[in-house]
């Protein structure tokens, strides 16, 4: 199943929050779990660096998505600061 998730991210630390829409395919429920249900995940690389802690649950692992990992530069300035030449428009 495919679903789309709407997520706060900031750009920056003094940027406001903005909103993306993120498509997640597989995606079959959604679960609140406590902050505290989380810990590292004992992997970590450059490449992945949006991939966060992870938490068990009866219908296996969670892990936790830093959208604002996910987003590199370049995309984050086509998404957020409008394209070049475009006036500065935002997407």
């Amino acid at each position: 199943s495919t679903r789309l998730v709407m997520a706060r991210c900031r750009v920056g630390q003094l940027e406001r929050d903005r909103v993306i829409g993120l498509i997640v395919e597989r995606a079959t429920q959604t679960l609140r779990i406590d902050r505290a249900a989380f810990r590292a995940s004992g992997v970590s690389t450059a490449r992945t660096r949006w991939l966060g802690r992870v938490a068990n649950t009866s219908d296996g692992i969670v892990q936790q998505v830093s959208v604002a990992d996910l987003i590199d530069d370049v995309a984050r300035q086509y998404l957020f600061d409008g394209l070049p030449g475009h006036g500065g428009e935002s997407a």
